[in-house]
């Protein structure tokens, strides 16, 4: 299968939650997965020097540079599943979409 991933909450050099989560997930991803295909996507403009881009934990991992806001399914070519650790983008996709919802309730306990 092709994978794309959206890279999106790991690009600053400070991490949030989601972006803790998306970096381990990748990581045990690579870890346990060696026969499908990811393509780490990451949207970021021509001269953003603030945000960097991930790297590639294997050989089945490419990193896929979204420069001109082409979209993923350009940058990436076809893929099977693509995933968005957090709701962002949710525009036409002719793939079959998984997206992480993170419970952030505090009941105050």
């Amino acid at each position: 299968m092709r994978i794309a991933i959206n890279c999106r909450s790991i690009l600053k050099p400070q991490r949030t939650g989601i972006g803790r989560y998306t970096h381990h997930l990748i990581g045990a991803l690579a870890k346990v997965d060696s026969v499908n295909d990811y393509f780490l996507y990451v949207q970021r403009g021509l001269f953003d020097l603030k945000r960097r881009t991930p790297f590639s934990p294997a050989p089945n991992f490419k990193v896929r540079c979204d420069l001109f806001s082409l979209g993923p399914q350009k940058v990436c070519g076809p893929v099977d599943v693509y995933h968005l650790p957090s709701p962002d983008f949710l525009g036409a996709l002719r793939c079959k979409v998984v997206v992480t919802v993170h419970d952030l309730i505090d009941k105050g306990y």
